[in-house]
């Protein structure tokens, strides 16, 4: 796939997320005894689900821990501790991943779930998002979370690296930051433009 073509899905797609996120009107969430989380106003029903985002539980970020480790397997090559992992070493390892024989089933899921810790980690890094258990019209888990403008900006990294995935796209982590950063800021300033009428 060329990159042109890349960069206009990449754009649509995040324009999509970011238009439905920026649309939810939205409150702080208060937690519930053993650490589930609910809004505010008590509005969270079958679709019409306020976004709430929560601390991630210990399972969830041993979890998180043990999808990382699984990064460095995937490229290949021992990384000093938490050293980060740039977009070239993850857009090769999925090069690699892509030309292997399609394994089925457990293998294949894990494999898919390090590289959305690993995007996720890149969009930590590089955005200021954090790690959260959110809850919202598109599903309960793990997340990435980052007020803006008063509104839940709510990422799932699994859900995009899947949707790469059976699209059968080659290497796309180089331009996804990028990508999201330009999204947010086209969403800043349309938000921005409507609070200034």
């Amino acid at each position: 796939m060329n990159s042109g073509c890349f960069e206009r899905r990449w754009a649509a797609c995040a324009t999509w997320i970011l238009a439905l996120v920026l649309a939810s009107s939205c409150s702080q969430p208060k937690a519930k005894p053993g650490g589930a989380a609910e809004p505010a106003d008590g509005s969270a029903t079958e679709g019409n689900r306020t976004p709430t985002c929560v601390a991630p539980s210990l399972s969830q970020r041993e979890l998180l821990a043990r999808q990382l480790a699984d990064v460095h397997e995937l490229l290949g090559c021992a990384k000093a501790g938490d050293a980060p992992v740039s977009a070239k070493e993850l857009d090769d390892a999925w090069e690699r991943f892509r030309a292997r024989p399609r394994p089925d089933g457990p293998q294949r899921e894990r494999e898919l779930d390090a590289f959305g810790a690993a995007l996720g980690e890149m969009i930590v890094r590089e955005l200021g998002f954090e790690w959260s258990h959110c809850s919202d019209a598109r599903g309960i888990g793990l997340a990435l979370h980052r007020m803006r403008d008063g509104s839940h900006v709510i990422i799932r990294p699994r859900d995009f690296v899947s949707r790469h995935d059976q699209n059968g796209d080659g290497a796309f982590f180089s331009g996804a930051v990028d990508g999201l950063s330009q999204s947010l800021a086209r969403a800043h300033a349309a938000f921005e433009a409507g609070e200034s009428r």
